[in-house]
C-alpha cells in the first residue's frame, strides 16, 4: 500500500516534469506482478489524478473490486468483496518536492527516482507515460502500464468522494 500511494505522488510529479502544467491525469492501467516463482497477478483498472486538489484514486476492476482514495495525508480502501473500508494516514515525513527535485533523467524516454527504500523507473515516450517500474517490500517485481491517457481534462470532484455503504465494516489505522 506505501509503493501505491508513493506512486501516486510519484506519477503527479514526474508527469509534471514530462508535460509542464499538468493539472489532471487519467489512464487506464495493468499492474503486473511478478514474483521470486515466477507467478504473475495481473490487475486492471482505473487512475484519476488532479494536482490542484491534492486528491486521486485508483479504480481497481479486474479480477477483483476495489477502490483507493488518496487525498493529502489520508487513505481510504474501499474493498467490497470483503464489505469493508480501511481508513490509514500517510506518513508525514513524504515530501513531494524532494521526490520532484530528485527525480533525474537517466536515459532518453527513462526518469528514476529513489523514496526510502523503493527506486522508480518511469518510462514515457515524450508524450505520454507509458509505464513505471519497481520491486516491492517482497521483492516482487511491480510494473503499471498505462493506456488511455488523458491530460488536464475536468474530473468531476465527486469521483474522489468514497462510496462507502453503511453496512461495510469499518478499520481505522
Amino acid at each position: 500500500m506505501k509503493a501505491l500511494l508513493v506512486l501516486t505522488f510519484l506519477l503527479t510529479m514526474l508527469h509534471a516534469q514530462i508535460l509542464e502544467n499538468l493539472q489532471t491525469f487519467q489512464a487506464d492501467f495493468a499492474q503486473k506482478i511478478d514474483d521470486k516463482e515466477r507467478k504473475v497477478v495481473t490487475y486492471e483498472g482505473k487512475i484519476f489524478a488532479d494536482k490542484k486538489l491534492q486528491k486521486a484514486k485508483w479504480s481497481y476492476l479486474k479480477p477483483i473490486q476495489k477502490d483507493v482514495y488518496i487525498q493529502q495525508k489520508l487513505v481510504t480502501v474501499v474493498e467490497p468483496e470483503l464489505e469493508q473500508v480501511i481508513i490509514r494516514k500517510i506518513a508525514s515525513d513524504f515530501d513531494i518536492f524532494t521526490l520532484l527535485k530528485n527525480a533525474k533523467k537517466i536515459a532518453p524516454n527513462l526518469y528514476e527516482t529513489t523514496y526510502k527504500k523503493y527506486t522508480f523507473k518511469l518510462y514515457s515516450n515524450g508524450k505520454n507515460i507509458e509505464k513505471l517500474v519497481y520491486k516491492d517490500d517482497f521483492d516482487n517485481l511491480v510494473t503499471i502500464s498505462f493506456s488511455n491517457q488523458k491530460y488536464d481534462e475536468k474530473i468531476n470532484p465527486k469521483t474522489f468522494e468514497a462510496d462507502v455503504p453503511k453496512s461495510y465494516d469499518l478499520i481505522i489505522e
